[in-house]
């Protein structure tokens, strides 16, 4: 005699009734039953690191685009040498940060910081 599992999830989105315990006989080639196994994990990321090694540099080559407005007026290609410089370390720092991340197919708050600091 089969019982229901005891699910475990502090989300109420599983019922017991939507998980079978055995497949159907029509799934299997020889009409045989098999036992189903659920598992299900919460899988979260330490933000620390990510707070500490990608946000923060961000941040401090975002800011150093303030830097450009104490040079002269008139040494224009001082400063656009600056802004430059800075918008090619703000793109390599991106390429290495897609690298470290997993591929998603959405935009995380950490992409959406960094877009808004190379703009």
């Amino acid at each position: 005699k089969m019982y229901f599992p005891r699910l475990l999830s502090y989300r109420d989105d599983w019922d017991k009734g939507t998980l079978p315990l055995l497949t159907q006989r029509s799934e299997s080639a020889t009409g045989s039953q098999y036992s189903r196994a659920y598992l299900a994990l919460t899988v979260s990321r330490r933000q620390g690191f990510v707070m500490w090694n990608v946000m923060f540099i961000m941040f401090l080559i975002g800011s150093m685009s303030f830097a450009t407005f104490t040079l002269d007026i008139d040494e224009l290609g001082d400063r656009q040498s600056c802004v430059l410089t800075l918008v090619l370390t703000s793109v390599a720092f991106k390429y290495v940060t897609v690298l470290m991340m997993p591929e998603i197919p959405y935009l995380t708050e950490m992409d959406i910081i960094i877009y808004g600091c190379m703009v």
